[in-house]
């Protein structure tokens, strides 16, 4: 196709992505975008992959073919820093309710993107970590069926022994 823009390639990890100057138009798919139902973003890097902003996917695909990323981006954009914590990342996740959010270093190079999936991880495994806690457990390193019988007696041998006691003794009291 003759008249299609110019892409550039990605020098990152991933070298199937291809990414347009902020100046280049958008390309017209209205026939099927309009059934797009996500609010997925794409993330506006210039060359030296500082994170500039983010435009929709579905206001991609609808816009007019004239129409400049740079005019329908958004600039005030939600990342998170690649030092930040994981409760604080998926805090900032919750808060803004959303789909995936963008990781930069400080000087707001993109690093990488961080998908709903991985954050449903995340809470999977600080929810696990703060039930092991609570039952005053000591958290076990590996998962739950692949840990031996020996292991997971030892992690559990405190709260057996006092219980053991606790029984003989309700016992001693009730005959």
């Amino acid at each position: 196709y003759s008249s299609a823009p110019e892409y550039h390639r990605h020098s990152g990890p991933d070298k199937n992505l291809q990414v347009r100057p902020e100046s280049q138009q958008v390309l017209s798919c209205t026939t099927w975008g309009s059934s797009l139902g996500s609010n997925t973003p794409c993330y506006i890097i210039d060359e030296k992959r500082t994170l500039k902003g983010y435009v929709e996917l579905k206001e991609i695909i609808l816009s007019d073919e004239n129409v400049k990323i740079r005019d329908i981006m958004e600039e005030d954009i939600v990342c998170v820093k690649v030092d930040d914590d994981k409760e604080e990342v998926t805090q900032t996740f919750k808060k803004y309710d959303l789909s995936s959010i963008a990781v930069t270093n400080s000087d707001m190079k993109m690093l990488g993107i961080i998908t709903a999936d991985d954050i449903i991880d995340v809470i999977e495994e600080e929810a696990t970590e703060d039930i092991e806690k609570m039952a005053n457990v000591v958290p076990l390193d590996d998962d739950y069926f692949e840990v031996s019988t020996i292991k997971m007696f030892s992690k559990r041998i405190v709260w057996l022994v006092i219980l053991l006691f606790a029984s003989v003794f309700s016992t001693f009291i009730l005959s």
